[in-house]
């Protein structure tokens, strides 16, 4: 900003009240750019931790699925330094059909067990956030 002194010379430079005020923005503004430079490095740890518990889950789960004696039951462990829980339980799809079939062309013979159950996969990792949970449905040999 241009400004004349009293002998009536043109002086150029800013005023005591423009200095604060840009002073005052550019804090302002450096609060704002440090608050979302924690925020950022808060999400990439937070980030960082679901990926390795998201690894670990994947690779229970591919083990456990390439595990054709698995029994119903919980197990517990821990792998990388995190602990982790796979559950089998048998699915009872029995109990959804209906008792008594229509009669039709087929209803001549007598129903046979099925060959394959359902068998439920539930593996569970701890995070630091919430655990990490994944779920899925195999198919077993019926004993």
């Amino acid at each position: 900003m241009r400004c004349r002194d009293r002998d009536g010379d043109r002086q150029d430079g800013f005023t005591l009240i423009e200095v604060l005020i840009a002073m005052t923005v550019l804090a302002m503004l450096s609060a704002v750019l440090l608050h979302g430079a924690v925020d950022l490095r808060a999400n990439a740890a937070w980030f960082d931790d679901r990926t390795a518990a998201t690894l670990v889950a994947t690779t229970l789960l591919d083990e456990t699925l390439a595990d054709r004696r698995l029994h119903d039951g919980t197990y517990r462990g821990t792998r990388d330094g995190r602990s982790w829980t796979v559950t089998a339980s048998s699915v009872d799809l029995a109990s959804q059909l209906p008792k008594n079939p229509a009669p039709g062309p087929d209803t001549a013979t007598a129903p046979t067990a099925p060959v394959w159950r359902p068998q439920r996969v539930t593996v569970i990792v701890e995070a630091r956030s919430h655990p990490l949970t994944v779920e899925t449905l195999r198919l077993v040999a019926s004993p």
